[in-house]
């Protein structure tokens, strides 16, 4: 199974499980050895008032499912904390 990050997302909903270092779990083990790592173009806010930068990146590998319900919440609802700005979809192929 391979999952990609990328920003095409407008969901809103409630954030991911945190773990107590900080990290949101979406219920899947990676061997991170063997991730590509695309940077993608930063978004900004269209006012000048808000400053809002969000920085993205498309992240490709293979993943193995070890909590199934947390992994389809984080199918459907997406990561991260800039979802609302239509980033944190995660796509498997």
């Amino acid at each position: 199974m391979t999952a990609s990050i990328s920003g095409r997302s407008s969901i809103r909903s409630a954030p991911s499980p945190i773990a107590p270092d900080g990290v949101s779990r979406i219920g899947a083990d990676v061997d991170t050895e063997r991730l590509a790592l695309r940077m993608l173009p930063k978004v900004s806010s269209s006012t000048s008032r808000k400053g809002l930068r969000i920085g993205r990146a498309e992240i490709k590998g293979t993943l193995t499912v070890t909590d199934p319900k947390t992994f389809v919440t984080a199918l459907t609802r997406g990561i991260g904390h800039a979802r609302a700005y239509s980033c944190g979809l995660l796509v498997v192929r």
